[in-house]
């Protein structure tokens, strides 16, 4: 056996056990892997919106206006399409006083029991029925 085999084979083998363990070091508690994909798929949600936003320079309208961007975004969009979210069609979020208390999406589930709710602000945050409640719902 040659010498630098040997090196190089341990030397990928303890990147490779390095790599594991940073994609592995979670910071605090990262939830069920459901929960997880829930908040992506909102995650994504604002994504659609934003890039929406950026390119067309007003707020989408309904779901098929983001049809061209599901690639970048096959999970918010499919989520969407489903009904497994809902968003605030036409809301443009410059324009809101208050974003951070403005829904932009949430889960279909959040107005009845506790889910995700993607804000204007674009962070999301899990909320029971009755927080939801008290959060500002524009209609354009």
């Amino acid at each position: 056996m040659r010498p630098g085999l040997s090196v190089g084979a341990a030397g990928l083998l303890a990147a490779i056990v390095l790599t594991f363990a940073a994609c592995n070091k979670q910071g605090g508690d990262a939830g069920a892997p459901e929960e997880n994909l829930q908040q992506f798929e909102l995650h994504e949600i604002g994504g659609l919106y934003d890039v929406y936003l950026k390119e067309k320079q007003r707020p989408p309208s309904s779901v098929k206006d983001l049809k061209q961007y599901d690639v970048g975004f096959p999970n918010g969009f499919e989520a969407l399409q489903a009904g497994r979210c809902v968003a605030v069609w036409g809301l443009d979020p410059a324009t809101l006083p208050d974003r951070a208390h403005t829904v932009l999406a949430y889960q279909a589930q959040t107005p009845t029991q506790d889910g995700y709710v993607l804000l204007a602000d674009l962070n999301i945050k899990k909320m029971s029925a009755d927080e939801f409640k008290a959060l500002t719902k524009t209609t354009p």
